[in-house]
């Protein structure tokens, strides 16, 4: 029986990577399960238990979420992202991932950043599903949008965008402008899927997002296809 710490249950670092590289354990145990959901069947099938026994090593629960934003820092965003592409390619299933970018006023003070940083937050917590995760990356925002195809994902996109309002207001009662770009990378699943190609679709739409101006989605596979 193989014990995983209670602080551990990140799937990046519960999930065992067997010497093929693929996973093991019971594919509808996702990433979902870092929000507090029982996980008892889902290891039991994988010959695992949970303790609460902390072991070094593991990352800190501050490292696993923000608990201010609620969304996922950088370094547990890769870590399931690594999860969930390994799980499309096992058990094969489509993952798109969504990568947007607020801009607002240049040398904006620390009200207006904080603002706009909470309103970026509450725009995904309220326009996502709960399987999507969502956290911070390069400076931007991207959820990773499990099961989900190209069509789908940009169905989410539009409805972010839809909810967006260009114009805040921080407690200190400062009117603020601010701006969304969208870029969107699917894939169907199966082998052939990369972390790199994913992430560098996704980077180059949100970018020729931003080249068309505010409030622009761009998928990639479609940019590609009217390029071709």
């Amino acid at each position: 029986m193989i014990v995983i710490p209670e602080p551990a249950l990140a799937p990046a670092l519960r999930i065992l990577q067997g010497s093929g590289g693929g996973l093991v354990g019971d594919p509808n145990c996702g990433s979902q399960y870092i929000l507090g959901r029982s996980m008892d069947a889902c290891l039991a099938g994988a010959g695992m238990k949970i303790s609460t026994q902390p072991r070094r090593g593991f990352m800190d629960p501050a490292e696993r979420l923000e608990i201010a934003s609620g969304l996922f820092p950088q370094k547990m965003l890769e870590a399931l992202v690594l999860h969930e592409v390994a799980r499309s390619r096992r058990y094969p299933s489509p993952i798109s991932l969504m990568y947007f970018a607020l801009r607002y006023p240049e040398n904006a003070s620390a009200q207006v950043l904080e603002s706009a940083q909470l309103f970026a937050a509450n725009l995904l917590h309220s326009k996502l599903r709960d399987a999507d995760l969502p956290g911070h990356y390069e400076g931007n925002y991207l959820v990773i949008m499990p099961a989900t195809d190209g069509p789908g994902a940009r169905i989410a996109a539009e409805r972010l965008l839809a909810a967006f309002r260009g114009s805040q207001i921080t407690r200190a009662a400062e009117l603020f402008e601010i701006s969304i770009s969208v870029g969107v990378s699917s894939h169907p699943g199966g082998e052939g899927i990369s972390i790199s190609a994913l992430l560098s679709g996704a980077s180059s739409a949100l970018w020729e997002a931003q080249k068309r101006g505010p409030k622009n989605l761009v998928v990639y596979e479609e940019m590609q296809a009217d390029a071709g």
